[in-house]
């Protein structure tokens, strides 16, 4: 987990004090401060504190609120040194900085935010840090759609990731393949009361360390936020978000609540794809763009129109729902988009030219089995999968079944994909989204664009 702000102590709290003295038993405070703290304070009356503490009932007030915004944890400890262990904090800056990582506190100081003057918003926020410390315990997980189509890749990615899985989500309760992986999970159908579960488990101190989201499209940024408020980080399939300004807002209450959203770019970790990219990352620009085909034909049946997966507003269509992570893997290759040109886009496929920085790239994806090519059909196979580039076919048929394990782990060793990863890919298919239709027969396109329009009742 990334070391998280949380709570900016200001100059109105006075230096030196010891802060949270009642949330830290007196064998863990100093002798000397713990006998005079035990010994004035069976006198003591709530209101004799309060003026011998010589702070106003209006900065009382507002030091209370604050400190009602953090869960039972003590307040007075600090990760000192892994090797060393926990110790007492005693705050002798007024401007001191807290950040929490789990049960655990760090000093400002000591990482590098100054605490000599008040912390400004990007020290608090912004700041980003390039280690990502895994939890000592086994981590846990939440887990958001139990009964979609790749939730079981998440729930063997978690097993095989060493996690533990204690709560998971959704709506229907076909979920049994549950009992293969975490049998003893806790499994709701109302979001409410899973919302209210991790909610319970952070404020006792045992808060998800990771919540998965499986959910519908349109959903994951709800479910996302859901995740951060209860103190998780998040992991999300793609597309992470359905447009890019919901990248933006993510990424500010991440910075707010100091946790990460990951996402699940598993075409990135492919061997055949990492070549690919190490390659034309070496050899610099080309002269001229590189011609690059794909074609994606994944046969759905006639329920696929009648699910959320039809609906362009819960799916952000074809080019979103299926063909962003082959968006993803281009622009990770061949650079950002300078330009696209959509000329087919219909309920059941989608066809355009997308100018990369170093590629030209042609594109067709279809979930109708009438596009397969008679090969395919012949075989009885129901999906069809092409990328040529340069002429040449990229041989990557092979190897995509643990390349969701493999992103989870990934995540926990701190290198996952986030945010600012995922977010040119949704540029990409948000302006297929939303394009203007080109005349096919105005410059180049996909040899089977005209296909799609064909087979078209």
């Amino acid at each position: 987990m990334a070391w998280s702000p949380t709570l900016a102590l200001r100059s109105w709290m006075k230096p030196s004090r010891w802060l949270g003295s009642r949330d830290w038993s007196p064998a863990c405070r100093p002798a000397s401060a713990s006998s005079r703290h035990s010994a004035s304070r069976a006198s003591e009356t709530p209101s004799s504190r309060l003026r011998a503490s010589r702070v106003s009932p209006r900065r009382r007030r507002r030091t209370t609120s604050v400190l009602r915004r953090l869960d039972h944890r003590p307040l007075s400890w600090r990760l000192a040194d892994p090797a060393v262990g926990l110790r007492p904090l005693r705050i002798d800056q007024p401007d001191a900085v807290l950040l929490r990582h789990g049960r655990h506190c760090l000093q400002d100081s000591q990482l590098g935010v100054s605490g000599s003057r008040a912390p400004t918003q990007q020290s608090l926020f912004t700041h980003r840090y390039s280690a990502v410390v895994p939890p000592s315990h086994p981590p846990t997980f939440a887990l958001i759609g139990a009964a979609g189509f790749i939730a079981p890749r998440h729930l063997r990615a978690i097993k095989d990731s060493g996690g533990r899985l204690v709560a998971a989500l959704d709506p229907h309760d076909n979920v049994g393949v549950m009992d293969s992986y975490f049998p003893e999970c806790h499994f709701f159908t109302e979001p409410e009361r899973f919302d209210r579960h991790l909610d319970k488990l952070h404020r006792e101190g045992q808060g998800v360390d990771y919540v998965s989201i499986c959910s519908p499209n349109y959903l994951h940024d709800a479910h996302i936020r859901m995740a951060l408020r209860n103190g998780a980080q998040a992991i999300c399939e793609k597309p992470i978000v359905l447009n890019p300004w919901n990248v933006d807002a993510l990424a500010a209450i991440g910075a707010e609540t100091g946790r990460r959203v990951f996402t699940i770019l598993q075409l990135r970790h492919h061997p055949a794809i990492i070549a690919l990219q190490e390659r034309y990352a070496a050899a610099g620009a080309p002269a001229r763009p590189i011609d690059v085909d794909v074609t994606y034909i994944t046969s759905r049946g006639k329920w696929y129109h009648r699910s959320w997966k039809g609906n362009l507003e819960k799916s952000g269509g074809i080019a979103t729902n299926i063909g962003v992570h082959f968006f993803d893997m281009l622009g990770w290759i061949f650079g950002g988009m300078r330009s696209s040109v959509v000329h087919l886009r219909q309920d059941d496929c989608a066809s355009g030219v997308l100018e990369l920085e170093r590629a030209r790239v042609r594109w067709f994806l279809s979930v109708n089995a009438d596009h397969l090519p008679e090969a395919q059909r012949a075989k009885g196979q129901r999906t069809f999968r092409s990328i040529t580039v340069g002429g040449a076919e990229l041989e990557f048929s092979e190897g995509f079944t643990d390349l969701h394990t493999v992103s989870y782990q990934e995540i926990l060793a701190g290198r996952g994909y986030g945010l600012l990863d995922a977010k040119p890919s949704i540029e990409m298919v948000q302006a297929i989204r939303h394009a203007s239709l080109a005349p096919l027969g105005r410059g180049d396109h996909h040899p089977m664009s005209a296909r799609g329009t064909e087979a078209r009742p």
